[in-house]
């Protein structure tokens, strides 16, 4: 079917539509009453009919595109998430594992080391006592779990100060938290000192065990005892 007879057949069905309307009773009536209407009434009913055509060719477009302006503003924000959610996938897998925070015993053994190797003698060490709790709640959060040492020299000079906090702050999981320096009395170019030193580790998730599969292995040993 070509254009040219489509659109006769459109013209043909529109004047049968037409011829049917104006043959109608409610036509008749209503062509009579806006006929005996006054010139002016009969122009405000053409210019309203006329303006609401108008509204009615004005919505039907606008309602589409304000349709389609909130569809992709949609799908605006979720491709934005995507492609968060994305790269913080990326992330967490580019992401080490720290290693594990040294026992309370180790970190002990490796705070001596320490102080062996920057020279301090038995005398010099007073104390080394462990510690359940270093860094305040407020700055380490409840489910970080916290270790530590505390141990105390007396006449060392500035130099093993200094080394022994550097290499105190450089031990694994760990951090020196605080240091409490006093001058000697008898030399002040000799100092006592405290040293906290903490370790941090993040709890280990317990995998879940599945009772079914569980019970299910128990019935089948069960089973063949019974067929022994």
């Amino acid at each position: 079917m070509d254009i040219e007879s489509l659109k006769e057949q459109l013209q043909d069905n529109f004047a049968l539509y037409k011829n049917r309307v104006e043959d109608s009773e409610v036509y008749i009536v209503l062509k009579e009453r806006y006929d005996n209407l006054a010139p002016n009434i009969q122009n405000l009913i053409k210019y309203s009919a006329l303006a609401m055509v108008c509204y009615i060719l004005y919505s039907i477009p606008a309602s589409f595109v304000n349709s389609a302006q909130e569809k992709m503003s949609f799908f605006e924000e979720n491709r934005q998430l995507t492609r968060e959610l994305i790269r913080a996938g990326r992330i967490a897998k580019t992401v080490q594992v720290p290693p594990p925070a040294p026992s309370a015993s180790a970190l002990t053994t490796k705070v001596n080391s320490i102080l062996t190797e920057e020279q301090v003698l038995e005398e010099q060490k007073l104390a080394s006592n462990t510690l359940k709790q270093v860094a305040s709640k407020t700055i380490v959060p409840k489910s970080i779990e916290q270790q530590g040492v505390k141990t105390s020299v007396k006449q060392v000079n500035l130099r093993q100060l200094v080394r022994i906090g550097e290499a105190l702050n450089q031990i694994d999981s760990s951090k020196l938290m605080n240091i409490a320096i006093q001058a000697d009395a008898k030399d002040p170019h000799y100092y006592s000192v405290d040293y906290e030193v903490a370790a941090f580790s993040v709890p280990q998730e317990t995998p879940l065990v599945d009772k079914s599969k569980k019970g299910s292995k128990f019935k089948s040993r069960k089973k063949k005892g019974q067929s022994r």
